[in-house]
């Protein structure tokens, strides 16, 4: 699960797996439609759509290093945000039930369940 946090450049240290929250993935995916609606709008502004990446990225947070967040400026860059905000969804599912199968038990979850 982590190598698939980190593919996406999910920031570990900010939001470890035991803190995926369903109610703040749906937050984002609610930003990640408001880009979208933004960028397909006949008016462009180019500073409430930074303004919202930077919302984006502030419920996600992601580890770019040195480097200046992306701008989710396209619609293929707000297809990926969104696949991975479904991918992130999948797995606070699998880890809350883990995390359900081994309350009360010292073993590790993935023991737990096999």
């Amino acid at each position: 699960m982590k190598e698939t946090l980190l593919s996406f450049d999910i920031d570990l240290r900010k939001m470890p797996l035991g803190k995926l929250s369903r109610n703040q993935l749906k937050m984002a995916y609610g930003v990640l439609t408001k880009l979208q609606t933004l960028i397909t709008s006949d008016s462009i502004n180019e500073t409430s759509i930074i303004d919202t990446s930077n919302r984006f990225y502030t419920r996600v947070p992601h580890d770019f290093g040195q480097k200046k967040p992306q701008i989710l400026d396209n619609v293929d860059l707000i297809q990926l945000k969104t696949q991975m905000i479904d991918n992130l969804l999948d797995i606070e599912i699998v880890y809350s039930m883990l995390k359900g199968l081994s309350e009360g038990n010292n073993e590790h979850p993935i023991d737990v369940h096999y």
